[in-house]
């Protein structure tokens, strides 16, 4: 288990806070407890790190532009039915919608090197309960309005 010091704060500090610096520090180490978990090969082949390969970078190029053509387009519709206030907002981000691409064609064509790992996607503290001396961590099937693929 990683041990992580307990965090030394000024009286005036604590007295204001009470016990939720060390509830933070608590829920910080059980996060990172997590991501080691995540990202070690002790829960079998479906945890191992996995070589960020260029299948895989290009299929999640086509994936993002695919959302980003979306975005715009939809974005392009609304327009004239989002509040006054927020158009030059939304007109600006149409008008870098080629720059946008272009950065995108970097990600595409640039060379990596790296591994995937397992993590606890839309990590939140709705995710996470508190038993009062301790936090579990729940609700690892992702977003599910992504494909079961995608959320492995």
């Amino acid at each position: 288990m990683l041990a992580l010091s307990r965090i030394d704060a000024p009286d005036e500090v604590s007295e204001l806070i009470g016990d939720y610096l060390e509830r933070s520090r608590l829920l910080g180490q059980r996060t990172a407890e997590l991501y080691l978990a995540l990202t070690s090969s002790a829960g079998g082949a479906d945890f191992e790190p996995e070589p960020f390969s260029d299948f895989y970078r290009q299929g999640l190029y086509h994936g993002i532009l695919g959302q980003t053509t979306h975005l715009c387009q939809t974005l392009r519709l609304r327009l004239e039915t989002l509040p006054e206030t927020s158009r030059p907002q939304a007109q600006r981000a149409l008008l870098i919608e080629e720059a946008i691409r272009a950065r995108l064609r970097l990600f595409r064509d640039l060379k990596m090197t790296g591994a995937r790992i397992r993590l606890h996607g839309n990590y939140n503290l709705r995710d996470v309960l508190y038993t009062g001396k301790d936090f579990a961590i729940i609700d690892f099937e992702g977003d599910p309005t992504r494909h079961l693929t995608e959320r492995r």
